[in-house]
């Protein structure tokens, strides 16, 4: 039903005037006798003469006298006295009646939709012929300038426009009553809805066919609608004297109209009748009798007062009944609005959500809520060139599972796969997809879908499987908490987009940083080697001599102090050799000649080599403890190079008065296998900034004359041929640990030119 007015167009409107233009009319002695009684000039031998043509009518009227209340019997025996006695007006009345309650209770053939009964034509003819008596009874109370016949005849003609629509329209015009008493209107706005026009016009097109006086169109358009009566009408008494008895038969619960509004109160039928509303109290009552009285004596329904008015009752109970459902629903639906509307009060007052797990949390609580606890999901797209993200919730609103998936087959923005005004089939398509991805979903038979678009039109989806009345999901309030829920995932999504680009940034400025450090180092090692280089050539021959002419010294010297002194110079002259020799090396070592080497006997030639310069200097050597993680692979390393390293990191480690003693370790470590060598003591450790500067160029925290600050130096550089890194942790105290780690460094993963 909540389509049909979708396909209205002024073609199928037209088309619908054609088919009431295919009606049959009155007959044509109907439309005569209408029009000479409604004629001052018109005589009763003219009225006897036409009813007289007619054999059914004749028999019809004096079927009328003899029920009359007149007290005639059988005396009337011919129709000219009969037309006397009963009166001009009475004729017209009675013959119309009848007329009027043939085509409600037999209908018509006219061209019209398949088979179907659409309105309860007697109960039609109940309301009409109501109508009719409350408004005669209505002009003889007003006492205005409209006489009661004319009131009865526009009465009871008032609404043949439902008969003619019901006609050729029958099964949509039973769409149009169930549409009116579910929405609560009247049959002429859901007529207007659902087929285009209503019975307004459609009566005033009958009369037209017909040929029946302007003043009966009239009423036909335009009765109940008291703001389209032109103020200088002649008959507009008559309309709203008719409006105002359409109005009490509907308020008596007289018969069937068809309108789903609530009937008129007596003070706005009084209001249009122009009398009080304590005289309409007082009258009402009697519209019962009236009504089975007129019916009885034209012979078309044997009812009498005490039935009428328990049809009235039961119609009444009817529509206190259907008033109540709607109440019913209404305030269901008000309790389901006040909950959805304490729920985005509720959802507002949380902590606004920071990240993408954060909200799908809120979402989840939020529904279960509003809901009950149960499982769902959320599907949605951050950028429409990024895939879709789906994350499962449990029943405890925790994210169960999260993944990212490619699109379906021929869609790639999520926007474009869902049909957002409904589930449409390429919905239920989409759902099917999601279904193979959907691990932790109880019963995939039982999953809802619910789209939710925030407000820059950014779509997402609810799944769900709770059993709920369809109609919750299109008020207002859930279609703004669903704009909330999706408004809250997208904010989600772009801080947690920011929160990325920021980490992005503050990685390409450390880099960035590390990368001028690294120019700047290898600039400055480039100076150094420069001038290493130049001192070297223009020291050397000068320290050669020095240590010449102190060999030549020492053979001459006599006496100790003299020797001790030439053992002095060329200690110094040694030292100052060494000196240029390591700075040439530090800023400009060797390539590494990279070969298959045993990591355990390189560790023990650098234990032996560290014992053996702390023999030299006479220092007392703690003992090293060495640990292999099991059979390494040989090492495509430079032996000599990362010997050296480790001697140097065992000197310091044993340099730094150890409790006990150092432990020297290899191992593999994860996730790529690197080799890690360490050096671990427990000695007094470092403080933060010797930590910092511990690989810096000549630092030295050791005694004045025993170190130059060269060797950590030399070792970082020495790791760093390796493509390594050199490692530091310490404390004040707790000791030192030592790390060269080294990512390539077998066979497979050493640069190919090295290992060759």
């Amino acid at each position: 039903m909540a389509t049909e007015h979708e396909h209205i167009t002024p073609d199928r409107v037209e088309m619908i005037l054609q088919r009431l233009e295919a009606l049959p009319t009155l007959s044509p002695i109907a439309v005569r006798l209408l029009n000479l009684s409604a004629s001052d000039e018109s005589s009763i031998p003219e009225i006897t003469t036409l009813v007289e043509s007619d054999p059914a009518l004749t028999t019809m009227l004096l079927s009328m006298c003899r029920r009359a209340s007149t007290g005639l019997g059988d005396a009337v025996t011919t129709v000219e006295r009969a037309v006397v006695m009963l009166g001009l007006d009475a004729v017209r009345s009675a013959l119309l009646s009848v007329h009027v309650y043939e085509l409600m209770e037999k209908g018509h053939d006219a061209p019209s939709e398949p088979e179907g009964e659409s309105v309860d034509r007697v109960g039609l003819w109940r309301r009409h012929l109501a109508a009719a008596c409350a408004a005669e009874r209505l002009a003889k109370e007003t006492g205005r300038d409209v006489r009661p016949e004319d009131a009865f005849t526009a009465g009871l003609l008032h609404g043949l426009g439902k008969l003619a629509l019901a006609t050729v329209l029958p099964k949509t015009y039973l769409r149009v009553g169930e549409f009116a008493a579910v929405r609560r209107c009247s049959l002429a706005e859901a007529e207007r809805e659902i087929i285009g026009i209503d019975h307004h016009t459609a009566g005033k097109r009958l009369g037209e066919r017909w040929g029946l006086p302007n003043v009966l169109q009239d009423v036909m358009w335009l009765h109940g609608r008291p703001e389209a009566i032109p103020d200088d009408l002649a008959h507009a008494p008559l309309i709203r004297i008719v409006s105002a008895g359409v109005g009490l038969a509907r308020a008596l619960h007289i018969g069937w109209g068809g309108d789903g509004a609530p009937p008129p109160s007596f003070e706005a039928i009084a209001r249009a009748a122009g009398i009080e509303t304590e005289r309409l109290e007082a009258l009402a009552p009697k519209l019962h009798d009236d009504v089975a009285t007129r019916a009885a004596e034209l012979g078309l329904d044997d009812l009498v007062d005490a039935d009428m008015q328990m049809q009235s009752i039961a119609s009444a109970n009817r529509q206190l009944a259907r008033l109540n459902r709607s109440l019913e629903q209404r305030a269901r639906a008000a309790s389901d609005h006040a909950r959805v509307l304490s729920e985005i009060a509720a959802f507002h007052a949380e902590p606004s959500v920071s990240s993408l797990p954060s909200a799908y949390e809120s979402i989840a609580a939020s529904v279960a809520r509003l809901f009950g606890a149960g499982y769902c999901a959320i599907v949605h797209q951050s950028r429409t060139d990024q895939p879709w993200t789906i994350a499962e919730l449990g029943r405890d609103a925790r994210v169960a599972h999260r993944c990212e998936i490619e699109p379906p087959p021929g869609e790639g923005s999520l926007r474009d796969a869902v049909d957002l005004s409904q589930l449409s089939i390429a919905s239920a398509a989409l759902l099917g997809w999601l279904t193979e991805v959907l691990t932790t979903a109880p019963d995939l038979r039982t999953l809802r879908v619910l789209p939710m678009v925030c407000a820059n039109g950014e779509p997402s989806l609810l799944l769900h499987d709770r059993d709920l009345p369809p109609d919750l999901f299109t008020g207002p309030a859930m279609v703004a908490l669903t704009s909330l829920w999706s408004g809250a995932l997208g904010a989600a999504a772009r801080h947690d987009g920011a929160r990325r680009l920021q980490e992005k940034l503050a990685d390409a400025n450390r880099s960035l940083i590390e990368t001028r450090e690294q120019l700047t180092q290898t600039e400055s090692l480039a100076m150094l080697g420069r001038l290493t280089a130049g001192a070297a050539h223009e020291m050397n021959n000068p320290l050669a001599i020095i240590d010449g002419r102190a060999q030549v010294l020492a053979v001459s010297a006599q006496s100790d102090d003299a020797k001790a002194s030439v053992g002095a110079i060329r200690t110094a002259a040694a030292r100052l050799s060494a000196l240029i020799s390591d700075l040439h090396f530090f800023a400009e070592p060797p390539k590494p000649n990279r070969g298959p080497t045993d990591i355990t006997d390189l560790l023990g030639r650098a234990v032996k080599e560290a014992k053996r310069a702390r023999a030299a200097e006479n220092l007392d050597t703690l003992g090293v403890k060495l640990a292999v993680q099991g059979p390494l692979p040989p090492a495509y390393v430079d032996a000599e190079q990362l010997c050296a390293a480790v001697t140097e990191l065992l000197r310091n480690a044993l340099d730094a008065d150890p409790r006990e003693f150092v432990e020297l370790r290899a191992e593999t470590a994860a996730p790529d296998d690197r080799l890690v060598i360490s050096v671990s003591d427990l000695g007094r450790g470092m403080d933060r900034d010797t930590l910092q500067r511990a690989t810096e160029p000549f630092f030295s925290r050791c005694d004045a004359g025993r170190r130059v600050g060269l060797g950590l130096a030399r070792v970082r550089r020495l790791v760093e041929q390796h493509e390594g890194r050199l490692e530091l942790e310490s404390a004040p105290g707790e000791g030192t640990v030592a790390r060269l780690v080294l990512p390539r460094w077998t066979r497979e993963s050493a640069p190919a030119a090295e290992a060759a």
